[in-house]
């Protein structure tokens, strides 16, 4: 399982995950079935604490300001990527690694 996440605001996209240094990810479609950000930074994902973190390490990133109603509104989209990959074993019938000798 991979993370990433990102943030819209003023019409513009930033890695909250990522280097301040990083170039901003831009949105790219491959055709109809597809659209990703690409540039967007991937985190490895082994447990929930470890999303929870990267979850709120991403949260302290994001843009707030005063908005006369709250002092600390948001004032911007933060959307959550997953990645997650699925492998399939099979085991065969009637396979063996082990052998024994006399």
């Amino acid at each position: 399982l991979q993370l990433g996440v990102v943030e819209i605001y003023n019409d513009s996209l930033r890695d909250l995950l990522g280097a301040a240094s990083d170039k901003a990810p831009e949105v790219r479609s491959l055709g109809q079935e597809c659209t990703f950000c690409d540039g967007l930074s991937w985190h490895r994902v082994r447990s929930a604490s470890d999303a929870t973190r990267l979850w709120d390490a991403a949260a302290e990133r994001r843009a707030t300001a005063d908005n006369g109603l709250n002092a600390s509104s948001s004032r911007s989209h933060m959307v959550l990527s997953i990645i997650l990959h699925v492998h399939h074993h099979t085991t065969l019938p009637n396979t063996s690694t082990s052998s024994t000798s006399t």
